[in-house]
Protein backbone atom coordinates (compact mmCIF):
# COMPACT_ATOMS: atom_id res chain seq x y z
CA UNK A 1 0.00 0.00 0.00
CA UNK A 2 2.92 2.34 0.51
CA UNK A 3 3.66 2.32 -3.24
CA UNK A 4 0.15 3.29 -4.33
CA UNK A 5 0.38 7.04 -3.53
CA UNK A 6 3.79 7.27 -5.22
CA UNK A 7 2.54 5.38 -8.27
CA UNK A 8 -0.49 7.68 -8.53
CA UNK A 9 1.67 10.80 -8.13
CA UNK A 10 4.24 9.77 -10.74
CA UNK A 11 1.48 8.50 -13.04
CA UNK A 12 -0.18 11.94 -12.90
CA UNK A 13 3.15 13.68 -13.54
CA UNK A 14 3.92 11.42 -16.50
CA UNK A 15 0.41 11.93 -17.90
CA UNK A 16 0.72 15.71 -17.67
CA UNK A 17 4.14 15.69 -19.36
CA UNK A 18 3.22 13.30 -22.16
CA UNK A 19 -0.31 14.55 -22.88
CA UNK A 20 0.86 17.26 -25.29
CA UNK A 21 2.58 14.64 -27.48
CA UNK A 22 -0.54 12.54 -27.87
CA UNK A 23 -1.86 12.09 -31.39
CA UNK A 24 -5.53 12.74 -32.00
CA UNK A 25 -7.58 9.59 -31.53
CA UNK A 26 -8.65 7.80 -34.67
CA UNK A 27 -11.30 5.18 -34.16
CA UNK A 28 -10.62 2.10 -36.31
CA UNK A 29 -12.70 -1.04 -36.40
CA UNK A 30 -11.45 -3.93 -34.29
CA UNK A 31 -10.51 -7.06 -36.22
CA UNK A 32 -12.71 -9.49 -34.28
CA UNK A 33 -11.97 -12.49 -36.49
CA UNK A 34 -8.22 -11.87 -36.21
CA UNK A 35 -8.55 -11.59 -32.44
CA UNK A 36 -10.51 -14.86 -32.31
CA UNK A 37 -7.95 -16.67 -34.48
CA UNK A 38 -5.12 -15.32 -32.33
CA UNK A 39 -6.89 -16.50 -29.19
CA UNK A 40 -7.54 -19.97 -30.64
CA UNK A 41 -4.02 -20.77 -31.80
CA UNK A 42 -2.24 -19.27 -28.79
CA UNK A 43 -4.62 -21.01 -26.34
CA UNK A 44 -4.19 -24.35 -28.14
CA UNK A 45 -0.41 -23.99 -28.14
CA UNK A 46 -0.28 -22.97 -24.48
CA UNK A 47 -2.52 -25.83 -23.33
CA UNK A 48 -0.51 -28.26 -25.46
CA UNK A 49 2.76 -27.10 -23.89
CA UNK A 50 1.31 -27.13 -20.36
CA UNK A 51 -0.36 -30.53 -20.57
CA UNK A 52 2.10 -32.27 -22.89
CA UNK A 53 4.41 -33.63 -20.22
CA UNK A 54 1.56 -35.00 -18.11
CA UNK A 55 -0.13 -36.68 -21.09
CA UNK A 56 3.01 -38.16 -22.70
CA UNK A 57 3.14 -35.62 -25.50
CA UNK A 58 2.07 -36.88 -28.93
CA UNK A 59 0.97 -40.33 -27.77
CA UNK A 60 -2.11 -38.57 -26.37
CA UNK A 61 -4.96 -37.79 -28.75
CA UNK A 62 -5.71 -34.55 -26.87
CA UNK A 63 -2.17 -33.23 -27.43
CA UNK A 64 -2.29 -34.16 -31.13
CA UNK A 65 -5.63 -32.36 -31.54
CA UNK A 66 -4.24 -29.30 -29.74
CA UNK A 67 -1.12 -29.32 -31.94
CA UNK A 68 -3.17 -29.54 -35.13
CA UNK A 69 -5.49 -26.81 -33.86
CA UNK A 70 -2.51 -24.57 -33.06
CA UNK A 71 -0.90 -25.10 -36.49
CA UNK A 72 -4.14 -24.61 -38.46
CA UNK A 73 -5.08 -21.63 -36.27
CA UNK A 74 -1.64 -20.05 -36.77
CA UNK A 75 -1.74 -20.46 -40.55
CA UNK A 76 -5.31 -19.12 -40.66
CA UNK A 77 -4.26 -16.20 -38.47
CA UNK A 78 -1.33 -15.36 -40.78
CA UNK A 79 -3.48 -15.49 -43.90
CA UNK A 80 -6.24 -13.43 -42.29
CA UNK A 81 -3.94 -10.77 -40.85
CA UNK A 82 -2.02 -10.33 -44.10
CA UNK A 83 -5.22 -9.74 -46.07
CA UNK A 84 -7.23 -7.73 -43.49
CA UNK A 85 -7.50 -3.95 -43.99
CA UNK A 86 -7.24 -3.17 -40.23
CA UNK A 87 -5.41 -6.15 -38.70
CA UNK A 88 -5.20 -6.70 -34.95
CA UNK A 89 -1.47 -7.50 -35.44
CA UNK A 90 0.07 -5.70 -38.41
CA UNK A 91 2.44 -8.30 -39.83
CA UNK A 92 3.37 -6.06 -42.75
CA UNK A 93 6.10 -4.45 -40.64
CA UNK A 94 8.16 -7.61 -41.14
CA UNK A 95 8.62 -6.82 -44.83
CA UNK A 96 11.30 -4.30 -43.80
CA UNK A 97 14.62 -6.14 -43.62
CA UNK A 98 16.03 -4.05 -40.79
CA UNK A 99 13.04 -4.59 -38.55
CA UNK A 100 12.89 -8.31 -39.31
CA UNK A 101 16.58 -8.88 -38.64
CA UNK A 102 16.42 -6.87 -35.40
CA UNK A 103 13.42 -8.89 -34.22
CA UNK A 104 15.22 -12.15 -35.06
CA UNK A 105 18.33 -11.13 -33.11
CA UNK A 106 16.23 -9.86 -30.20
CA UNK A 107 14.23 -13.10 -30.09
CA UNK A 108 17.37 -15.24 -30.13
CA UNK A 109 19.11 -13.10 -27.50
CA UNK A 110 16.19 -13.09 -25.08
CA UNK A 111 15.55 -16.79 -25.72
CA UNK A 112 19.16 -17.56 -24.81
CA UNK A 113 19.08 -15.21 -21.82
CA UNK A 114 15.91 -16.62 -20.30
CA UNK A 115 16.88 -20.18 -21.24
CA UNK A 116 20.13 -19.83 -19.33
CA UNK A 117 18.36 -18.26 -16.37
CA UNK A 118 16.06 -21.27 -16.17
CA UNK A 119 18.49 -24.04 -17.09
CA UNK A 120 21.60 -22.99 -15.16
CA UNK A 121 20.08 -23.43 -11.66
CA UNK A 122 18.60 -26.79 -12.66
CA UNK A 123 21.93 -27.96 -14.08
CA UNK A 124 23.75 -26.84 -10.95
CA UNK A 125 21.29 -28.70 -8.72
CA UNK A 126 20.98 -31.96 -10.65
CA UNK A 127 24.46 -32.39 -12.13
CA UNK A 128 26.73 -30.47 -9.79
CA UNK A 129 25.03 -31.26 -6.49
CA UNK A 130 24.27 -27.66 -5.49
CA UNK A 131 21.48 -26.92 -3.09
CA UNK A 132 18.67 -24.67 -4.22
CA UNK A 133 20.12 -21.76 -2.25
CA UNK A 134 23.62 -22.11 -3.69
CA UNK A 135 22.31 -22.47 -7.23
CA UNK A 136 20.26 -19.31 -6.71
CA UNK A 137 23.28 -17.43 -5.39
CA UNK A 138 25.38 -18.41 -8.40
CA UNK A 139 22.68 -17.27 -10.82
CA UNK A 140 22.09 -14.08 -8.81
CA UNK A 141 25.67 -12.95 -9.49
CA UNK A 142 24.99 -13.16 -13.20
CA UNK A 143 21.99 -10.86 -12.69
CA UNK A 144 24.00 -8.41 -10.61
CA UNK A 145 26.75 -8.31 -13.23
CA UNK A 146 24.17 -7.82 -15.98
CA UNK A 147 22.83 -4.76 -14.18
CA UNK A 148 26.31 -3.38 -13.55
CA UNK A 149 27.54 -3.88 -17.13
CA UNK A 150 24.30 -2.72 -18.73
CA UNK A 151 25.10 0.77 -17.47
CA UNK A 152 28.59 0.73 -18.97
CA UNK A 153 27.71 -0.92 -22.29
CA UNK A 154 26.22 2.09 -24.15
CA UNK A 155 29.25 4.23 -23.47
CA UNK A 156 31.61 1.45 -24.56
CA UNK A 157 30.01 1.13 -28.00
CA UNK A 158 32.43 3.75 -29.25
CA UNK A 159 35.40 1.81 -27.88
CA UNK A 160 37.23 -0.77 -29.90
CA UNK A 161 35.64 -4.19 -30.24
CA UNK A 162 38.47 -6.08 -28.41
CA UNK A 163 37.71 -4.21 -25.19
CA UNK A 164 34.06 -5.23 -25.34
CA UNK A 165 35.04 -8.84 -25.98
CA UNK A 166 37.50 -8.79 -23.11
CA UNK A 167 34.85 -7.44 -20.75
CA UNK A 168 32.45 -10.20 -21.84
CA UNK A 169 35.12 -12.85 -21.31
CA UNK A 170 35.86 -11.51 -17.81
CA UNK A 171 32.16 -11.73 -16.92
CA UNK A 172 31.97 -15.27 -18.31
CA UNK A 173 35.12 -16.26 -16.40
CA UNK A 174 33.69 -14.82 -13.19
CA UNK A 175 30.46 -16.81 -13.64
CA UNK A 176 32.48 -19.97 -14.37
CA UNK A 177 34.54 -19.56 -11.20
CA UNK A 178 31.36 -19.19 -9.15
CA UNK A 179 29.77 -22.25 -10.77
CA UNK A 180 32.64 -24.74 -10.55
CA UNK A 181 32.18 -27.74 -8.27
CA UNK A 182 32.91 -27.31 -4.60
CA UNK A 183 35.04 -29.75 -2.62
CA UNK A 184 32.99 -31.72 -0.13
Amino acid sequence: MINVPMALLFGAIAWSLLKRYQDPAVIKPVDKIGMLLLFIWVAALQIMLDEGKDKDWFSSMEIRVLAITAVIGFISFLIWELTEKNPIVDLRVFRHRGFSSCMLVLTLAFGAFFGLNVLTPQWLQYNMGYTTTWAGLVVAWGGVLSVVFSRSRPSSLTESIPRAHLRGLLVARHDYVLARPRQR
